[in-house]
């Protein structure tokens, strides 16, 4: 069965701490997701980035999702996934995912569910902090094969 670990926070997501939640020594592949805060945003210099969120509605979307990961990929032993508020400086990690399960296939293909259903689905919002001081609120774009799915 599938075990599975959400968090919120707004203290610096380690890597080492993410891969540490899904360790089996009965898996053979690890998985993991680390987004990052770039230095531009195609046209402008990027200083940080702050994430809101509606709390507790982004940890039962967060846990549905790691749920419906279990359904999808039966043989997956662990999923953790972290995404982090308040101000992400650049270079820092906003988001952590990792799986562990028998073979690198449903571990692969789970990453990139979640991470997909993560920018769709949970109530987490992106602001973004520019070096002349100006900001703008970011909207999560759909990835293409999930709006395929929506109609």
């Amino acid at each position: 069965m599938i075990q599975s670990y959400v968090e919120l926070t707004e203290l610096p997501v380690r890597p080492d701490d993410v891969v540490a939640k899904v360790l089996s020594p009965k898996c053979g592949a690890i998985a993991t997701f680390f987004g990052t805060t770039r230095s531009t945003d195609g046209e402008n210099p990027v200083t940080y980035l702050e994430y809101e969120a509606y709390n507790s509605m982004a940890l039962t979307v967060m846990k549905t999702i790691a749920k419906e990961c279990r359904i999808q990929w039966p043989k997956l032993e662990y999923v953790a996934i972290i995404h982090r508020l308040g101000e992400v400086p650049v270079g820092e990690i906003s988001v952590g995912i990792a799986l562990s399960s028998p073979h690198r296939a449903d571990a692969l293909q789970a990453v990139q569910f979640i991470i997909d259903a993560i920018k769709s689905r949970v109530p987490i919002w992106k602001k973004e902090f520019y070096a002349d001081g100006s900001a703008c609120w970011k909207e999560n774009k759909i990835p293409m094969e999930m709006t395929k799915h929506a109609t």
